[in-house]
């Protein structure tokens, strides 16, 4: 068995060249390698992060503000104060 490495540029070529690729019956395999996303695990990997498994659910996002009264006046109020 023969290897190829292919370099492609941006997300959606990648997407498509997967889809034609793994139409070929003489494709035993498709790896493809996140460069973006390995380089920050290796730049952060010491850093105290957890990195989200899913997106955020904007129902919970809503439930904090949920018992706060928050008027418009009030917000004006204070972006006035930290421009002085």
């Amino acid at each position: 068995m023969e290897t190829m490495i292919i370099k492609v540029e941006g997300k959606e070529h990648l997407l498509f060249l997967e889809e034609l690729l793994a139409k070929f019956q003489f494709v035993k395999e498709i790896e493809t390698k996140q460069v973006h996303e390995t380089i920050l695990k290796k730049r952060y990997k010491n850093l105290p992060i957890k990195w989200a498994k899913h997106k955020p659910d904007p129902v919970f996002a809503s439930n904090l503000l949920k018992n706060r009264t928050l008027m418009l006046g009030d917000i004006r109020q204070m972006a006035w104060k930290r421009n002085l």
